[in-house]
């Protein structure tokens, strides 16, 4: 931590039962509240109703019911009710959102746009936001999702006030704050596969205006792969450390400032992925560039491995961001000022097998620094607007190095290993010593924006909105690429020394409709609104090394509407036009982006929740999702590189064509005033989905369900809580990643799945 600060089967077939059983008696049950619509709702809430969330979605404090945009917003108790601990989790309760972790980087799609390139050349097409700072590299989103106020996942192109790179929408996570009042609190978690897990929040009064707010997570587990190989590690486990920090001080009756630091550290194996396919036998000598003779058999059974290489990863986030908030009377003008630093070393077995063949270590090392300036008008009368500018500078190393295991080992225990592990810019001379290659180079970013939108209550009944963004882009760029005699003492190493640069300016923005015909119960809305992300820098290609932009036009018809005190239904239908859609291939030394010529997106969500009985909750989501290529030719290494393949009307990659999810739970006291019960059930499903646009059959990952199950007591006087969990309760295998390896590596299948079946306790004390 110091050394980062410094520098589907039967067991499928049940689950997806328990997900129509349960689906059916949410539908029974929610239609009690809408039958009661005929009556007044105060004479029919029985003294229960549905709690009314707010959110910032527009940067702004609005009633989630009246922001039109497709938003799901889960508070600090829905949050803690569903068990969601990080971002990942997030896939289970919001539609169309795929996230998973493939080693050191998150992959996060919304209705199937997202982020293909994994380099630092690349950015996110759904962007993460802590606390209002943009967060550029995915490697952030390996923090803990602990002592969160609130969670607002915006799906759609946000072309106006997240306006970078925000073409599949954006995801918000807002931390509690420092408040005036002493709080203290402490949980330990203990559960399958030696999960230990302890947490703690001290939030403390210093005087008059002036509070801090301190908030740590220790959690250490086992992985859940199991390796057979002699002394191998064991990936898909958890050591990692995260820590937040805030002071709130009041500057005067009409002023405030925070400053929140945060941080974490991540080590241990990581998440990996295994070999799907049967490996091919190679023979002695070895035909295969890069490549020795391999003779080892591959166990497809999900986590389990056999893997020689001792795979590890450290990566650490750190996040420094000031906002000041100043109420000017009829406006308010924020600040919000932020440094951040991500890094990361990860060491993977690339062949997958119990033989020296090869292995992969990356490396990245990012700094950024951001500005926003607000000026928004505050509440009341017709007109609401708000104006910005945004400033955005990053600076990244990013570097691939493919090489011998046996050959690192024992470089490894040489004197001259410490310098070579401790920068990037070494690594690149590494395949001076070792035999391989190292892909990789330098990128700067830079971002400026203006921003605005306005809204207007034509009556009351109709109001108007739009907004406008205008984002100037640049990357510089020097890509490396330096390939090594296939046998040590063949001849001095090859070099490539490229550089690259791409600018560009786009404007986006958004228009929309909204009808009000009652009074603020139903909320129709229809919007067009388009989105842009930046172009970018093949890192691993120097030979085509920039990337053009991408662009998107998005129309959406959108319902919200509270048919009772106790039942919301949230509906939206959209369509997007895509343009030059950057979509992930291979080259002969890794991933290239290439822009699709366009592609067509279109689908319908529904979101509703429902309180129909004291102690119910209720709540669901379904999805549908068509997101074809329109027209795009790509040829496919692995068949033949020569021969383009037509690919219109192929699915998009993380685009599952149906999500459903249900979820219930049931509150009640128990006898003699020992304290409330309650019980919760979650259950999702996923059609299959493709992860290259080939859509071949090595490119699919089945549908799966998932179902969670979890019980909660609380004491009378709220200081005491417990909780007894089990998630993926069915053992279903749930492949949640695939990737196919460069060329030279021969069609070998990595997938990354999903955890298996896991089970424990939560014991917690407040003060």
């Amino acid at each position: 931590m110091a050394s980062f600060v410094l520098r589907s089967c039967a067991r499928q077939s049940r689950c997806i039962h328990a997900l129509l059983i349960t689906t059916g008696m949410v539908t029974t049950l929610c239609a009690a509240p809408a039958l009661a619509q005929s009556g007044n709702d105060s004479d029919n809430d029985g003294g229960f109703q549905l709690e009314e969330i707010v959110v910032t979605a527009q940067k702004r404090e609005q009633s989630l019911a009246d922001v039109p945009i497709a938003v799901t917003a889960l508070t600090a108790d829905a949050l803690e009710a569903r068990g969601i601990d990080n971002i990942s989790d997030l896939q289970f309760f919001v539609p169309t959102l795929q996230l998973t972790n493939f080693q050191a980087v998150s992959f996060v799609a919304i209705r199937g746009i997202g982020m293909e390139n994994t380099t630092s050349g690349g950015d996110p097409g759904v962007t993460l936001h802590l606390d209002g700072v943009y967060l550029g590299r995915p490697v952030a989103s390996f923090f803990d999702q602990f002592d969160i106020e609130r969670m607002e996942v915006l799906r759609g192109p946000q072309g106006t006030l997240y306006g970078r790179n925000a073409t599949g929408g954006s995801i918000n996570v807002i931390p509690k704050k420092p408040s005036d009042e002493l709080e203290a609190y402490g949980d330990f978690t203990y559960g399958k596969f030696d999960r230990k897990r302890a947490r703690g929040i001290l939030n403390l009064p210093l005087g008059e205006g002036l509070a801090t707010r301190a908030t740590v997570t220790y959690e250490k587990r086992d992985g859940f792969q199991k390796n057979l190989f002699p002394g191998g590690t064991r990936a898909d486990d958890a050591d990692n450390v995260y820590l937040r920090g805030q002071v709130r001080a009041d500057l005067g009756e009409s002023a405030d400032f925070l400053l929140a630091v945060n941080f974490s550290d991540v080590s241990g194996v990581g998440p990996t992925a295994e070999v799907r396919n049967q490996f091919i036998r190679i023979p002695s000598p070895s035909p295969v560039p890069l490549r020795p003779s391999m003779n080892a058999v591959n166990d497809t059974t999900p986590h389990l491995v056999t893997k020689d290489t001792p795979e590890h990863i450290d990566m650490g986030f750190f996040n420094l961001a000031g906002t000041l908030t100043w109420d000017l009377g009829a406006t308010t003008f924020k600040s919000i000022t932020s440094f951040g630093h991500t890094e990361y070393n990860s060491l993977s077995d690339s062949d997958g097998s119990g033989e020296f063949a090869s292995a992969l270590q990356i490396v990245e090392d990012t700094d950024q620094l951001s500005q926003e300036l607000q000026l928004t008008s505050n509440a009341g009368g017709d007109w609401q607007w708000i104006v910005g500018a945004f400033y955005f500078h990053e600076s990244s190393e990013r570097f691939s190095f493919f090489f011998d295991p046996k050959i690192l080992n024992n470089f490894a225990k040489s004197p001259l290993a410490a310098p070579f592990s401790m920068s990037p810019r070494i690594q690149r001379f590494k395949p001076l010593f070792d035999p391989g290659f190292i892909a990789g180079g330098d990128v700067t970013a830079d971002s400026v924006a203006l921003f605005g939108e306005t809204s207007y209550d034509l009556s009351p009944q109709v109001r108007l909105t739009g907004g406008v963004r205008v984002t100037y882009d640049e990357k510089r760029s020097k890509s490396i690429l330096v390939v090594s005699p296939l046998v040590p003492g063949g001849g001095p190493p090859t070099i490539a020394d490229v550089p690259a640069k791409g600018n560009w300016l786009q404007p986006t923005g958004k228009f929309v409709v909204q009808w009000f015909p009652t009074e603020g119960d139903t909320n129709f809305y229809a919007s067009y609104s388009r989105g842009y992300k930046g172009g970018g820098i093949n890192l691993q290609a120097p030979q085509r090394p920039v990337i053009d932009p991408e662009k998107i036009n998005a129309a959406e018809l959108g319902l919200k509407s509270r048919l009772s005190r106790t039942f919301q239904i949230d509906l939206s239908a959209f369509r997007y036009g895509i343009t030059d859609l950057q979509v992930q291939t291979f080259g002969p030394f890794g991933a290239i982006i290439e822009n699709a010529a366009d592609a067509t997106i279109k689908g319908v969500e529904l979101e509703w929740r429902a309180a129909p009985a004291a102690g119910l909750e209720l709540n669901g989501s379904l999805s549908w999702l068509d997101a074809t290529y329109d027209k795009f030719f790509n040829a496919d290494p692995f068949v033949d590189i020569t021969k383009p393949i037509d690919l219109s009307g192929k699915r998009l990659n993380r685009a599952p064509k149906w999500t459903v999810s249900g979820g219930a739970q049931y509150t009640f006291a128990l006898a003699d005033g020992a304290g409330d019960l309650s019980l919760r059930a979650d259950v999702y499903y996923q059609s299959e989905t493709f992860f290259r646009p080939f859509n071949l059959p090595s490119d699919r990952a089945d549908n799966y369900a998932n179902l969670d199950l979890r019980l909660f007591y609380e004491s009378p006087d709220e200081t005491i809580t417990a909780e007894v969990y089990a998630t993926n309760v069915t053992n279903a295998t749930q492949e949640s990643d695939i990737l196919r390896s460069p060329p030279f590596l021969g069609p070998t299948e990595f997938v990354s799945y999903r955890p298996p079946r896991q089970y424990g306790i939560r014991l917690g004390v407040r003060y």
